[in-house]
């Protein structure tokens, strides 16, 4: 068994794994902060994924190749689903169905993003983010 640390603070999650990548989500130094994180287990290193765009909190929940996804919120603002990249080491927030909230929760090999957005009416819909989208 490998004790793959924690972001700072107390306590960490793994949720998914693929290869050698390992995602989740830890509790950092900062009080009421909690970041997704992305730990290569050939390294032992650690990922700092961030909280995407000021919020408090941010959860890994599934990665595939060099692609992270999952969700970031404040408690007071909707979920904001997101992507992060790797190799690139760059974020996006990804775009809803014209209501306030997403939220991403797979990822296959080609890059496809899957979860729910919300529309402007308030009701949620299945989502599938393709990368050119």
């Amino acid at each position: 068994m490998t004790d793959l640390g924690t972001l700072g603070g107390a306590n960490s999650f793994a949720t998914a794994v693929s290869g050698d990548t390992v995602v989740g989500y830890s509790d950092t130094a900062t009080a009421g902060v909690q970041d997704a994180f992305a730990y290569d287990l050939r390294t032992g290193t650690m990922i700092d994924l961030g909280t995407f765009g000021g919020n408090t909190q941010s959860t890994a929940v599934a990665v595939s190749g060099e692609i992270v996804c999952g969700y970031a919120s404040n408690g007071n603002v909707p979920n904001h689903a997101w992507a992060y990249n790797l190799g690139t080491r760059t974020a996006t927030v990804l775009p809803t169905l014209g209501g306030p909230s997403a939220t991403a929760i797979g990822v296959n090999q080609e890059g496809v993003i899957v979860g729910n957005a919300e529309l402007s009416v308030g009701l949620g819909h299945a989502a599938a983010w393709t990368p050119s989208s």
